[in-house]
């Protein structure tokens, strides 16, 4: 039952049809062909986890819905209780943004000027920086990367967009740290969720395991201002935690899934920088057996006039990427024709397609629509997008759940049409029936049908075990002996298979 799909189709070719060849030699030689390629086969070990929902499933997966920064909507963004909420919610991702602090410990902070959703300049007032320069830019503020992991700790934050948020929340929470989050997102797969369904009383538990959607901040700018590199901090963190290799790097939860299951990928890196998906990906691939050989899947996030660049394709088939995060006015801003090309471009390049930011204020909605549902929906049914960067989680999650009319046209056929097969099957067991026993008759007889109908049913029964009971019985007899021998064969399998049968 649990073996992959792919190591399904490798050991089960061979099997098909034994003739009078040796079946336990096949079963051998299928588990040693199974142990020379497993090695092969691991390097794509997130195939049966990809980021994009396999179209085969018998129930549509809607599209992956990202909390950006938790349930900021909800409550004061990268806060703990942010990411929590977006998983009660039901989001596929929590997006987290993360930068250094001076003692090289990853925060979980939207940009590295503190003082947009901190209270460190009445904490700090004397750390204002006015010295820094980026690409020719000058930046002023306060800085993550000045501030030691302690001193961050002593800041709280507050809802960083005004009108219809609630500020109740404002100060009560910290800055988490990337270990943290882990804590969190582990307590949940491992501990909430499985308890949540038990207290429902749902007897097969719902293959649902959140991931992590990372973005890195600035690695380019920090690098020049401190001489950190992001990226190693980042690697170090996940190797060095006690539960985040087997969170993020357990090949099981994804190699074990049956035809009809779906789990999201554990980990998705995004950036805006090429430069630093780029060595994120060969930093996991150079030490594959430390990873399990599973690479997360990379996104390139992209602003808006970036994706009017006629270079843009170009430069990005040169990458190894997984798909690409474009601002919302990539595909909604423009013409529907071009929004429509766009989508189809990075169907070409065989990327999904995660738009950025879906909010509820009319203020962030695009002027063709009256407010954030519509413009969900025509993301998800018009031009659908594989997913969605949304800071009001359960608007996102209910609208996907209610589907595009589509959709639930082609399930009613499918109702529809099962259930004239059904009704065609039942007519025609009823009419063989009749014909083999006569037991067709009027429904304006007056003879008894019951009485009727018991005696043609136990002559027709007689009849059918004399001819036919003999011959079928010897036949049953030979098809449980081959299963006997099956059984003894597929358990003496099981001892040699090294965890390929469970």
């Amino acid at each position: 039952y649990h073996l992959s799909r792919t190591q399904f189709r490798i050991i089960h070719a061979p099997l098909q049809h034994p003739g009078n060849h040796n079946y336990a030699t096949q079963v051998f030689l299928s588990l040693l062909l199974l142990q020379s390629v497993d090695k092969t086969l691991s390097i794509e070990k997130l195939v049966n986890c990809p980021l994009k929902p396999p179209s085969s499933l018998p129930i549509p997966h809607p599209p992956l819905v990202i909390g950006h920064r938790g349930a900021s909507f909800n409550l004061p963004e990268h806060t703990l209780a942010s990411y929590r909420l977006a998983l009660e919610l039901g989001a596929d991702y929590v997006e987290i943004d993360l930068v250094p602090t001076k003692d090289q410990h990853l925060v979980a902070v939207h940009t590295i000027d503190l003082n947009v959703t901190t209270d460190v300049a009445i904490n700090y007032p004397d750390r204002y920086r006015t010295d820094v320069e980026h690409l020719g830019i000058n930046k002023t503020g306060y800085f993550v990367q000045d501030f030691t992991l302690e001193e961050v700790k002593n800041l709280t934050v507050k809802q960083r967009v005004d009108g219809s948020r609630s500020h109740y929340f404002d100060w009560k929470f910290e800055i988490p740290t990337l270990t943290e989050i882990i804590d969190l997102m582990d307590d949940w797969n491992e501990r909430v969720h499985p308890e949540l369904q038990r207290m429902m009383n749902i007897t097969k538990l719902v293959q649902k395991r959140p991931g992590l959607y990372v973005e890195l901040k600035y690695p380019g700018w920090i690098y020049e201002d401190t001489g950190l590199k992001v990226e190693d901090i980042f690697n170090e963190t996940l190797i060095n935690h006690p539960k985040g290799p087997k969170l993020f790097f357990d090949p099981k939860p994804c190699s074990t899934l049956m035809a009809d299951e779906y789990l999201v990928p554990p980990l998705v890196i995004e950036s805006f920088e090429k430069d630093s998906l780029a060595y994120l990906h060969e930093l996991f691939k150079s030490n594959d057996e430390l990873y399990n050989r599973m690479i997360p899947p990379s996104v390139l996030l992209l602003h808006g006039k970036q994706c009017a660049n006629e270079e843009l394709w170009f430069e990005i088939s040169k990458m190894k990427i997984n798909g690409v995060g474009p601002d919302k006015s990539c595909i909604l801003g423009v013409g529907e024709g071009e929004g429509r090309d766009f989508m189809n471009l990075a169907i070409k390049h065989g990327l999904v397609v995660h738009p950025w930011t879906e909010r509820m204020e009319v203020s962030y909605v695009d002027e063709k629509f009256i407010n954030s549902e519509m413009e969900l929906t025509q993301l998800f049914c018009k031009f659908k997008v594989n997913g969605i960067f949304a800071e009001n989680v359960a608007l996102a999650v209910r609208v996907g759940a209610v589907g595009c009319e589509t959709e639930k046209e082609v399930k009613d056929e499918i109702k529809v049409i099962e259930t004239e097969e059904i009704i065609e099957e039942e007519e025609e067991v009823e009419v063989e029936s009749g014909l083999l026993c006569g037991t067709k008759s009027s429904s304006g007889n007056s003879f008894g049908h019951a009485t009727l109908f018991t005696i043609l049913g136990a002559v027709c029964g007689s009849l059918l075990t004399y001819f036919y009971g003999v011959p079928l019985a010897k036949s049953r007899a030979n098809r449980q002996s081959i299963a006997s021998s099956k059984e003894d064969l597929y358990l003496s399998a099981e001892g040699s298979g090294e965890g390929q049968f469970t």
